[in-house]
């Protein structure tokens, strides 16, 4: 795996949320590119195939802003290799 993604320069976080109805969950991803958050998508429910960018919102600034904590706290214990 380390030799097959020694060129790899992206990070994930991945938030979800469970829908009211309980049984589908939307994943929220979030992607940092050379060492910087970039982007974030969506899937929603079980569409393993579909995904969306996610729209601006309070919602995704939660997502982003959770995943730079995150991000953070890798980098604590991990150096980036990209």
């Amino acid at each position: 795996y380390e030799k097959e993604n020694k060129k790899t320069k992206e990070f994930l976080v991945q938030p979800y949320v469970l829908k009211p109805n309980g049984n589908v969950f939307d994943e929220i991803r979030n992607f940092f590119v050379d060492g910087e958050w970039a982007y974030s998508v969506y899937t929603d429910g079980v569409d393993y195939e579909g995904f969306w960018e996610q729209p601006e919102g309070k919602l995704k600034e939660a997502c982003k802003q959770l995943a730079m904590r995150t991000y953070k706290e890798v980098m604590k214990v991990n150096k980036w290799e990209g």
